[in-house]
């Protein structure tokens, strides 16, 4: 496996590139922002990007990680 991050602000096209650079070397999967994408479609993950603050941000990745930790752990 090969990992590749693109670092930058907000709105300086990490995204557009990232989804570029795997079409273009056939790259099946990505992740963006705590999201799985194949084939441009969303198929697991979750992302906070849209909440108002970063607290809120933290809040939401955190319940979302320990609830997932709980049924990973209960299977």
């Amino acid at each position: 496996m090969e990992v590749i991050a693109f670092v930058g602000g907000s709105g300086t096209g990490k995204s557009h590139r990232a989804l570029v650079l795997a079409h273009e070397n056939s790259v099946e999967c990505i992740i963006d922002d705590g999201i799985l994408i194949h084939d441009n479609k969303i198929v697991a993950g979750f992302s906070a990007k849209k909440e108002s603050s970063r607290l809120k941000q933290f809040v939401v990745l955190y319940f979302k990680i320990r609830f997932k930790l709980k049924r990973f752990e209960g299977s």
